[in-house]
């Protein structure tokens, strides 16, 4: 009798470890699903991380110029005055043209619940997508570059590849 309570106690600590570790796991997706998008809002659009260091680069030579002036000539002056307004206005265009990534990480996110959803990228979902963009070159390439990464960590490259060429005129690459 003894033994069977035993049992019993034994069954339920089996349960509750079991719901912990569910409950661990599925704890843990949330947090790698949450550093994955991060890591395609920072990085996943190649021209944020280029306006980010053209910015950093603005607020160094600012720091270095209120902290370290010395007697300096009128020429070297002038040149980090240039390269103090052109690294601003750069990478503020540059990340900002983009949103910071935000544009990127959006459709990144909705393509990748769509492929989730339906097991692969919908023609529908892509013009829509691209919606105003179609006839563009340059333009629209912060939702191309977000339904790209998604199709890349899915596995359906290829089938972006297709869609991109039959509904859209972009230029850029997307890698």
């Amino acid at each position: 009798m003894e033994r069977m309570e035993e049992d019993v106690g034994t069954n339920e600590n089996t349960v509750e470890s079991s719901e912990a570790v569910d409950t661990l796991q599925s704890s843990l997706q949330k947090v790698v699903e949450h550093a994955r998008s991060k890591a395609v809002l920072l990085f996943g659009n190649r021209l944020a991380p280029v306006g980010y260091a053209l910015l950093a680069y603005y607020f160094w030579l600012n720091i270095e110029n209120c902290l370290f002036q010395e007697n300096r000539s009128i020429s070297e002056t002038v040149l980090r005055f240039f390269l103090m307004v052109g690294s601003g206005v750069g990478g503020a265009f540059l990340a900002g043209s983009n949103a910071f990534g935000v544009i990127t990480e959006k459709f990144y996110r909705k393509t990748r619940e769509h492929i989730l959803e339906f097991g692969a990228i919908d023609p529908l979902f892509f013009q829509k997508t691209m919606e105003g963009w179609e006839d563009e070159k340059y333009y629209g390439y912060c939702q191309l570059q977000g339904i790209f990464l998604a199709a890349k960590e899915l596995n359906k490259v290829e089938e972006f590849r297709a869609l991109k060429r039959e509904h859209c005129k972009n230029i850029i690459p997307n890698f």
